[in-house]
């Protein structure tokens, strides 16, 4: 894979250059120290993917992320410092495909780390080939599991979505398509990195119509309020309220979906509408099986529109699933079933 390293600390592209290339697979064939000079090593060198910094000298990466991705689009991921907060995620609107925070010399060697961002790399490549086609998306996408039909007389009380990697963009999408006085509430469990979170839900907050603030111990289920789970807990709810839990970690991820869903369907019965999209492992697919069983409904994002197809795929194999769905047609299941 051939790429661009666009960053103002020649330190900081060296360390980069130096963990890609032990990799294997990755070459990095041009440098950049400004989001400017950035966009004439892309339009020379034309690489398969550009890693880019924010805060640069002449142009910063979101501007650059916008010019680039309207003349000739290719797969951009973000890497940028804790203390950006929601800045980071404004090149998400302008079509990166996914925010990293910047390692630091520990995580360089962290064999976990390395395998993380390694997967969404590749997937990003993978993902953006599916996304500069065209995909238009029309009622026979919609693909009912068999498993939870609509039942008479069932009113859909809470509304519950879990996601990972590729998530931040995808959650975007969803709310995006729900109005200012969507009738019920609406809990997110996102894995995310310790520090981004606030930064994601003022993101998410600026971006939709919605109210979109990170979840406080014993917060109230309001009609319209959108809770996110903070990097470092669960999410937890009673019929009433939120909770939050620093509990060890389920699955190797905190928060975790599963204990999320599960707890909505402990609360609310067949009440809870459960949105799974796209994310590397297994979490959520447990917690779909428990809201399925008690009579709620799952919406799963299928795999064209998933950066990552684990998650979702999880949940499908378990026979989790209600209805599979490209990501475009989520929000207007979700009214669809809330009424």
């Amino acid at each position: 894979m051939r790429i661009v390293l666009v960053d103002d600390s020649m330190l900081v592209r060296g360390m980069v250059k130096t963990m890609l290339e032990s990799l294997g697979g990755y070459d990095v064939v041009g440098e950049a120290a400004t989001g400017k000079k950035g966009i004439e090593v892309v339009r020379q060198l034309k690489p398969d993917l550009l890693l880019m910094d924010i805060n640069m000298p002449e142009m910063d990466g979101i501007t650059a992320t916008g010019i680039l991705m309207k003349e000739s689009p290719l797969p951009i991921v973000i890497l940028t410092s804790e203390d950006v907060g929601s800045i980071g995620y404004m090149a998400l609107n302008n079509g990166a495909v996914e925010v990293v925070p910047k390692p630091d010399i520990y995580q360089m060697n962290d064999p976990e780390f390395l395998e993380n961002l390694k997967n969404i790399l590749d997937h990003a490549v993978r993902f953006s080939s599916f996304r500069f086609q065209s995909h238009p998306t029309s009622p026979s996408a919609v693909t009912p599991m068999g498993i939870s039909a609509a039942k008479p007389g069932r009113k859909i009380r809470i509304v519950v979505i879990g996601a990972s990697t590729g998530g931040p963009s995808a959650v975007r999408i969803v709310l995006s398509g729900l109005p200012a006085d969507f009738p019920v509430p609406i809990l997110i469990s996102q894995h995310i990195e310790e520090g981004f979170d606030g930064g994601y839900a003022e993101w998410l907050d600026e971006s939709v119509s919605l109210k979109v603030r990170l979840a406080k111990d014993y917060d109230n289920l309001n009609a319209g309020s959108v809770l996110i789970a903070p990097a470092t807990r669960h999410l937890l709810c009673s019929e009433s309220s939120v909770m939050l839990d620093d509990g060890p970690r389920v699955d190797n991820q905190k928060p975790s979906v599963n204990k999320m869903f599960s707890s909505a369907s402990k609360a609310f019965g067949a009440g809870v509408l459960g949105v799974l999209l796209t994310g590397m492992g297994r979490d959520g697919s447990l917690g779909c099986l428990d809201i399925v069983k008690g009579g709620g409904i799952t919406l799963i994002q299928d795999e064209e529109s998933s950066m990552i197809y684990g998650m979702p795929k999880a949940a499908v194999e378990l026979q989790a699933a209600s209805v599979v769905l490209p990501l475009d047609s989520i929000a207007a299941e979700i009214i669809r079933r809330v009424g």
